[in-house]
């Protein structure tokens, strides 16, 4: 939400990076945010209605040797550990702790810029910022960017250039359903991708938790979200779990979703629709006791109900689901397949009743929400699947 505050008046401030700018005779574009709530890249990105591409974030880490380094990428990617290692000719890095950052470089979370740190680091910049004629990054306090030329920079501070993420940037509803098409014209089918997909959110949660004998329930909607949970609830009970199916949305609509949610019921796996009329959940209002007391017992809850294209309110099956679901045990993991339910993938904005997910599984690529600071009580721990789609994608 915004503040009430005189924007020009913001504008005129000069934080530590732009007074070394000046100083420096350097040009440079201040672009101000400071009447917003944003800190994540990517929310700074949005409100600045800019490429999240061209916006960087500037991340400080630590070598096996026991140096530091800066590393500066864009907003919507990820630091790749092992690439960012080969670098600067380490063995291995990791990111510092936030409490480290402040006495370190004298900047704060959400405020950290290459520029004006109290000792100069060694510094790589991601290469894709060669793409653009400039790039944007804090200024140096949460609120403020600055905007210039690349060579202008290594003026400043000298850098190399390497290839630090993983090279796959997050990507919005419309792009992944793009790769998809994309990748369906070249050899993987839809059908083969909804079944790598459930396979492999079947194999992480096993590498998570034992599968034999444990109660697991899945919440699957009608499209090709719930097509994922119907593979990894046959795939579960192949493992030797005690899987229960809840159609929440009635049977499913999409062909593949169709075909795997028949091949459960060929193995005999339960399941429930929740819009039948003569089932509890049409009187349980979100207390019934013999369904919540299910939730309870489970070992373990999988979300398929709405995946990437979810946008808007949860439908009212929808809500008792994730209701359900959010008043589980809290020794109880919940596993949500690309999206917990109620959070748009683009905006990150969740109903009041979005599913908070332990486990998120991101299919192929991460979706900007996966990274946005603001969805990590949803999200929870945010994992990228490969689902067989060729990296170049």
């Amino acid at each position: 939400m915004g503040k009430n505050i005189d924007k020009d008046k913001l504008m005129g401030q000069k934080t530590n990076v732009v007074r070394v700018l000046d100083q420096a005779k350097i040009q440079y574009k201040q672009h101000c945010y400071a009447d917003t709530d944003a800190v994540c890249g990517l929310d700074v990105a949005s409100v600045l209605k800019q490429d999240p591409e061209q916006v960087f974030k500037t991340l400080v880490t630590v070598g096996k040797s026991g140096d530091h380094y800066v590393f500066v990428i864009p907003v919507n990617s990820e630091l790749d550990l092992r690439k960012a290692a080969k670098a600067v000719n380490e063995k291995s890095v990791d990111m510092i702790k936030s409490k480290e950052l402040l006495p370190l470089t004298g900047y704060i979370h959400g405020g950290c810029s290459p520029i004006g740190m109290k000792k100069r680091f060694v510094t790589v910049i991601d290469e894709s910022a060669i793409k653009h004629n400039t790039i944007i990054f804090s200024a140096g306090k949460i609120g403020y960017q600055v905007e210039l030329l690349l060579d202008d920079l290594h003026k400043l501070i000298p850098f190399l250039l390497a290839e630090i993420t993983d090279g796959r940037s997050a990507v919005t509803a419309a792009q992944m359903k793009e790769i998809e098409r994309r990748s369906a014209e070249n050899g993987l089918s839809y059908y083969e991708m909804m079944e790598n997909a459930g396979s492999a959110a079947a194999e992480f949660i096993m590498d998570k938790i034992p599968a034999i004998n444990k109660k697991i329930l899945i919440f699957c909607g009608k499209g090709n979200n719930g097509g994922d949970g119907f593979v990894a609830g046959r795939k579960l009970a192949e493992a030797g779990a005690c899987c229960t199916l809840y159609l929440v949305d009635g049977e499913p609509k999409t062909r593949d979703a169709i075909t795997n949610w028949q091949l459960c019921r060929e193995r005999d796996i339960p399941i429930y629709d929740m819009t039948e009329p003569d089932t509890a959940w049409n009187n349980m209002n979100g207390h019934n006791q013999e369904i919540t007391t299910l939730s309870k017992e489970a070992d373990i809850i999988v979300d398929a109900i709405y995946g990437t294209g979810f946008a808007g309110d949860l439908r009212e099956n929808a809500r008792i689901a994730a209701v359900l679901i959010n008043s589980r045990n809290k020794s109880t993991p919940v596993f949500a397949l690309d999206m917990p339910s109620g959070l748009s993938s683009d905006t990150g904005e969740a109903d009041r009743d979005t599913v908070r997910a332990d486990y998120t599984l991101a299919f192929h690529r991460f979706k900007h929400a996966h990274l946005m600071e603001k969805c990590d009580e949803w999200v929870g721990l945010a994992a990228c699947i490969d689902i067989g789609i060729p990296p170049l994608y």
